[in-house]
């Protein structure tokens, strides 16, 4: 019996540590339409799967303004030569957004996330806070 109880708080701590081993990268920058696109962060590959995740927060920093703003984002390899995704744009807040890798990076592989503003938004500068998870 107590090698049960043992056994099922050791699965229990493993899920819930593990889970969070993914660690949120705090990006917050200035951009502008003549900026083109440019390296705003670097991080490393921590998630499981093929997948990363944006977070855009409206903060008292941030001037976003949804429906009017759009800014994309890129995932590289740390040199800046391969691309590990499309390119991704957002017109809306969101919390935690799944995006696919196209090219999935090896777990620990050290990246950089390009940003951009987008030609269709109305804006040509855009103050942007929130979080990368790779």
């Amino acid at each position: 019996m107590m090698k049960k109880k043992l056994m099922s708080a050791l699965l229990v701590a493993t899920l819930v540590f593990g889970s969070i081993t993914a660690s949120a990268k705090s990006i917050s920058f200035n951009i502008s339409k003549d900026d083109g696109a440019v390296s705003v962060a670097t991080n490393t590959k921590d998630l499981s799967g093929s997948y990363f995740q944006i977070s855009n927060l409206d903060t008292e920093y941030s001037n976003f303004i949804e429906d009017k703003d759009v800014i994309g984002f890129k995932v590289k390899n740390s040199a800046g030569t391969t691309s590990y995704s499309a390119y991704h744009t957002f017109s809306k807040f969101v919390y935690r957004h799944s995006l696919s890798y196209t090219t999935t990076p090896s777990s620990g592989a050290s990246l950089k996330l390009n940003a951009q503003v987008d030609s269709t938004g109305l804006f040509n500068n855009i103050k942007f806070e929130g979080e990368w998870i790779s």
